[in-house]
């Protein structure tokens, strides 16, 4: 995977409502699961890529490892606890932008279904678009890195 030289966190930016600033947590992965894929809560208490493309979204992000050193080019294991943080409007996070896919700064983005950023299909309706572009990036070649604002 990509990755951004002047970054080795997926949370880059909070809001200041410091009652979110603490909203990390660890649940149990049932698959591989990369800091900056979207996550979607389980009934048994773990978390999963949403498995909608373009659906609505919680702004939930695995996040990296503090156990790992913090680097967020290493995965978790299926069945590994992964460390998670539940994102609100304004937060800027590292996501990871779905092979094959390019997108222009301010472009609205949406889940693929599989954890990864896609191009939205449609204007912001339905909570269909989890962020904003920071930057233009092109991921011609394997999954790449890029700053989202939370929508």
């Amino acid at each position: 995977m990509s990755t951004k030289d002047d970054n080795n966190t997926i949370q880059l930016d909070i809001s200041t409502d410091s009652k979110y600033l603490e909203a990390i947590c660890d649940l149990v992965a049932p698959a591989v699961i990369w800091p900056g894929m979207i996550l979607t809560y389980t009934s048994a208490g773990g978390v999963v890529p949403p498995g909608t493309a373009q659906g609505p979204q919680e702004g939930l992000f695995a996040v990296e490892n503090p156990d790992d050193g913090g680097d967020i080019h290493i995965e978790y294991l299926e069945a590994e606890r992964v460390m998670i943080r539940q994102c609100r409007r304004g937060d800027v996070v590292l996501a990871i932008l779905a092979n094959g896919e390019s997108v222009l700064l301010g472009a609205a983005l949406s889940s693929n279904g599989t954890g990864y950023m896609e191009p939205a299909a449609v204007a912001p309706l339905g909570g269909s678009v989890v962020g904003i572009a920071n930057e233009a990036v092109n991921a011609v070649v394997g999954n790449v890195f890029i700053s989202i604002t939370i929508a």
